[in-house]
């Protein structure tokens, strides 16, 4: 259903942040996004939700972004579902930019498909490629499909915003500018907008050798030619040496 297409300008990432800090993630996001905010001729805007990280939020314009909307809020310490969809549909709503992308971790998975059904657009999942087709303003969203054998290529002509989640690692980031200027704008939200079907009771952290996996940059993996339970010791002890994660198939 169009809706007033031309009301809406502007690229916007949606930051994550992970036990305090800013993910790397985000900064990956901000390297998709500024390419296509460049070939639009637009403001790059970055998105973050928490609990104290008003004075963080200047690497991400360091990282590319001329805007930062920041939402800080103790209820917030914690990702779910229900606010944090409400809270983006806000100020998408307020804001209507023309992109936004996230990427396709946890966080983004779970909430863009709620964004994008309270919005009534489209949302292109686990994308590898985004460009601007530049005769019509459309994002290009490009997707592995049928199994990895195909990659699908796919427009939102008639919705707003275009919605996308991409593959984190697809991208580097930017390197970090340190003299590059931005505008922080901190948004309030309350009552109803932080309500939640979840109570968080606590959390376990899983112990790992190195990074999780969506974030190491070298993997040590095995399978069933391992035979013995006792030789994984090997892969640990190679993943050690080599700084990496273990992984199994």
């Amino acid at each position: 259903m169009e809706k007033g297409l031309e009301d809406y300008k502007g690229v916007w990432t949606l930051g994550e942040v992970r036990e305090g800090e800013i993910h790397p993630v985000s900064y990956e996001l901000l390297a998709w996004g500024r390419g296509l905010a460049d070939k639009l001729g637009v403001e790059l805007s970055s998105i973050i939700i928490g609990h104290n990280v008003k004075d963080k939020v200047k690497e991400l314009i360091y990282r590319g972004a001329d805007k930062v909307y920041v939402v800080d809020n103790p209820a917030l310490k914690d990702f779910r579902a229900d606010p944090y969809s409400e809270i983006l549909t806000s100020l998408v709503e307020e804001y209507k930019p023309e992109i936004f992308i996230a990427s396709a971790t946890t966080l983004g998975r779970t909430v863009m498909p709620i964004c994008m059904i309270k919005l009534e657009t489209g949302l292109t999942a686990d994308c590898t490629g985004l460009d601007i087709d530049l005769n019509e303003r459309l994002l290009i969203q490009t997707r592995p499909a049928i199994g990895g054998n195909v990659m699908a290529t796919i427009k939102t002509p008639s919705s707003r915003p275009q919605m996308s989640t991409v593959r984190p690692k697809s991208k580097r980031p930017l390197p970090r500018e340190d003299s590059k200027t931005g505008e922080v704008i901190v948004k309030e939200f309350s009552g109803e907008y932080l309500k939640s079907r979840v109570k968080t009771m606590d959390f376990l952290k899983e112990e790992t050798i190195g990074a999780p996996i969506q974030d190491a940059d070298i993997v040590v993996s095995f399978g069933k030619g391992l035979k013995d339970a006792k030789n994984v010791g090997l892969i640990n002890e190679l993943a050690e040496l080599l700084g990496g994660s273990v992984g199994a198939s």
